[in-house]
């Protein structure tokens, strides 16, 4: 049988010996037309265009004319007698009598979505192995490099949407091995999607690889921000600091404590557990507002929680919000208003523990805010 391979090397065989090597370059490019195009006809002067658009309409139809005759002389004739190609007066295409396989018309004839075996979709994985006529490219032929161009995209979208497939359907069956192994395939094609960098760190956290999902976000952070100069997502960055808070939060009795409240029904169950540090200087105003501040920013990205406006009004007593020349006098008031709004926001995605050392020594501004805090009940405060 006749197997045409057009995804990676170009290969031609028949019984299993190849013909490729009989065809030469211009007849393979009038190869895949007319595969790309099966089972319609196409027209001999759209051909020409294609792949002699330089030729006078003479050189143009002698150069059709003799590689269509290569590759009806190269393919011998199937079991039942017919010929590979149907030449006509004013077009060509496959005949559709002649018994063949093809590498890209099996993956059109397929939909990921689908496939609902594992080994269907390693076939289709193994098919797509290498580029759409791999290191081909014509000179002066613009329409047919660009749909080249466009065929290698369409695959490699397919390939992603099999990847991905594979990666789900691996997952369920807890062989991470596997899992691992396809997402270093899947990184290759699509190495800045936020989407499968967030399975990943899920993979990676079922394996009970916390620290490994921890680097690949630290990795991935610095690739996005290198090559296109952005964060990663809000999804990305919440499941980062709530694998990071995971090892701290399960080495303290306080995490028990979260678990018991969160079975009486207090609180959501998404929330992520934070434990921070702080400490008190009665004689400097705003001090522990400030410390409670900086151990948090060790923990969380401030992005998502706060306005810039909020941001300058902290910046007052956090030097890490302060703009550079900017020295305005915030009232107490606004800085009042921009901490508790950062809690209140905190308070949806997060159960904040704060431990307070020298509790007694709290300066009187950070004490009043404590009162409302408490009122509020936007943090747990742990003395």
């Amino acid at each position: 049988m006749l197997k045409i391979k057009f995804l990676g090397k170009v290969m031609i065989e028949q019984e299993n010996l190849s013909i490729t090597e009989n065809l030469g370059a211009k007849a393979l490019a009038l190869l895949s037309l007319l595969i790309l195009y099966y089972p319609k006809s196409m027209q001999r002067d759209k051909l020409i265009t294609y792949l002699w658009p330089d030729s006078s309409e003479e050189s143009g139809k002698y150069n059709l004319r003799f590689n269509l005759w290569k590759i009806n002389s190269s393919i011998e004739k199937d079991q039942n007698g017919n010929k590979f190609l149907y030449v006509g007066r004013n077009d060509c295409r496959i005949n559709q009598n002649y018994k063949y396989e093809c590498d890209i018309l099996n993956i059109k004839k397929k939909v990921p979505h689908q496939m609902v075996s594992i080994s269907e979709l390693e076939n289709m994985r193994s098919i797509l192995n290498g580029d759409f006529m791999e290191g081909f490219y014509f000179k002066n032929c613009d329409e047919y490099n660009e749909m080249i161009i466009s065929e290698r995209n369409y695959y490699e979208n397919q390939k992603i949407k099999i990847l991905f497939r594979l990666i789900e359907l691996y997952q369920k069956q807890r062989n991470f091995f596997l899992c691992e192994k396809i997402i270093k395939e899947f990184m290759v094609l699509e190495p800045y999607d936020e989407e499968i960098a967030l399975k990943i760190m899920e993979i990676y956290e079922e394996n009970g690889k916390r620290s490994s999902a921890i680097l690949f976000y630290k990795e991935f952070q610095k690739k996005l921000m290198i090559s296109l100069g952005i964060q990663p997502s809000r999804e990305l960055k919440q499941k980062y600091f709530s694998l990071k808070n995971m090892g701290e939060a399960k080495n303290s009795p306080q995490y028990i404590m979260n678990l018991q409240e969160k079975k009486r029904g207090y609180g959501r169950e998404n929330k992520v557990y934070l434990e921070l540090s702080t400490t008190c200087i009665s004689k400097l105003k705003y001090y522990w507002i400030s410390s409670f501040l900086e151990s948090l920013g060790d923990k969380i990205d401030f992005g998502f929680y706060i306005s810039e406006i909020e941001k300058r009004d902290l910046g007052f007593i956090f030097s890490p919000f302060q703009k550079e020349g900017f020295s305005e006098q915030i009232p107490d008031v606004r800085i009042a208003s921009a901490f508790l709004h950062l809690l209140a926001k905190l308070k949806i995605d997060y159960s904040i523990h704060v431990h307070i050392e020298n509790y007694e020594d709290m300066d009187f501004f950070s004490s009043s805010l404590i009162k409302i805090v408490n009122q509020r009940k936007l943090l747990y405060i742990l003395l």
